[in-house]
Formats: structure tokens, sequence, C-alpha cells
């Protein structure tokens, strides 16, 4: 009888981890179907002054993906073309001010390549008279809330997707942050999204878009179209304001 139970016992735990494995396995599959990713990051810097260090455009960029993983081999080609370089390879973290500009090239090539698409916002600083701290992170709220509804409306996006929008952090204050999830949240909280915060460190995705948003601004700030060029065909919108 002791013997019975404790194989009893055995099966059932068992069954436990197997329905749990079914579980997960379900909810992967799932998320792949239903939940789209938006990674946003921006180029320029957000000061008013009138002065030759400071940029005259901000630009808000975002890539939109449905398969995630699709970043693990934009990563993987990197590194083998780094190596093939002979240039010193980072663990886990890239940055468009940080690489060679023929680095910067060859990630917008291979990122050309994948099922990705790119939004962005230019916001010309000579329109807005900004006089205080507080008015520019409000302009920026509602600049980024503008190009998700740009985005929301059109008929790019998959309409049965969920989507989760991940912004790369700009701000270390933790109040700016929270503001800036808050009203997004607020803005769209009948919509099928949801929001988030992420350092570039921990998603790769953050520093593909950084990439581009790069490319992007090398063009507005500089009428240089060469990495511009390269993802053109994959912007759905560029708009400006």
């Amino acid at each position: 009888a002791i013997l019975l139970r404790s194989w009893l016992y055995y099966f059932w735990q068992k069954s436990i981890y197997f329905w749990n494995l079914i579980i997960i396995i379900n909810s992967i599959i799932f998320n792949r179907i239903e939940m789209a990713y938006i990674y946003m990051d921006e180029s320029g810097d957000l000061t008013f002054k009138q002065s030759i260090w400071v940029s005259k455009f901000f630009n808000i960029t975002f890539l939109y993906v449905e398969n995630k993983r699709t970043v693990d081999s934009i990563m993987k080609k990197i590194h083998q073309w780094k190596k093939w370089k002979w240039e010193k390879i980072s663990d886990s973290f890239f940055h468009s001010c940080h690489e060679r500009k023929s680095t910067v090239i060859k990630w917008l090539e291979i990122a050309a390549n994948k099922e990705l698409y790119i939004m962005n916002l230019s916001i010309n600083k000579t329109n807005f008279n900004i006089t205080s701290d507080m008015d520019k992170h409000d302009l920026y709220n509602k600049a980024v809330d503008e190009l998700i509804n740009f985005a929301l409306s059109s008929n790019y996006l998959n309409n049965n997707d969920k989507i989760h929008f991940i912004a790369s952090r700009r701000e270390t204050n933790k109040a700016l942050n929270e503001k800036f999830i808050n009203f997004l949240s607020w803005k769209h909280q009948s919509d099928r999204i949801s929001f988030e915060i992420w350092l570039p460190i921990n998603e790769k995705w953050l520093q593909v878009v950084d990439m581009i948003a790069y490319a992007i601004s090398k063009k507005y700030e500089m009428s240089d179209n060469k990495m511009y060029d390269i993802i053109k065909d994959k912007i759905l919108i560029e708009e400006k304001i």
C-alpha cells in the first residue's frame, strides 16, 4: 500500500509538470500570434536654446516588429561582421555614437532585410516657443502620443495584434518616466497597447532602433541621406511638426 501511494504521488507530480509545460507552450504560441512590438528611441536633443551645439530637429522613431526573435539573427550577423573586420566587440551593447560609420551602415543593411517597419515624427524646434523644462517634457509626451495615433489609425498594423510599446529610457528622473507612462496609458486606455520603459542594454531591439534613429537624424541635421536611403523602403510613416 505504501509503495502504491508512492507511485501514485510520483505520477501525480509528473502530470502537474506536464500540464504546466503545456500551459507555458500555449502561452508562448498565443503571444507569438497575438503580440506585436513597437520599440521607440529618439535622436537629437530636446534643448530649445539657440546654439550651434544644439540640434535643429528632434526625431521620435518607432520600430514595429511582429517576430521578436528576429533580433537574434541581426546580432549574430553583426558579431560575425565585426570579427571579420577585426573590430572590438562589446558583449551585449551597441550604440550608434560609439560605433564606426561602417558598422552603423552594416547594422542598417542587415535590418533592412528583416521583417520590420519604421515610423518617424520629426519636430522642427524653430516652430515651438518652449520656455521651461516642463513645457518641453509635455511636448515630448504629446509628440509620442501623436505618432502612436498615426500608427494605430494607419492600415499598416495588424488590427488583431496586441501591441507592447517599449521606449528606450531617456530620462533618469523617475517622476518624469512615470508621468510619460501614465500619460500614454491614460490616452490609450481603450486601445490594445501597453507601455514600458527599458534600458537598451536589456533589450536588443532598442539598439536596432537607435541605429535607425541615428540614420534619420543624419538626413535632417546634415542633409546626409546615405544611411537613410538604406532603410527608407522600410519607413511606413514619416511626419513633421
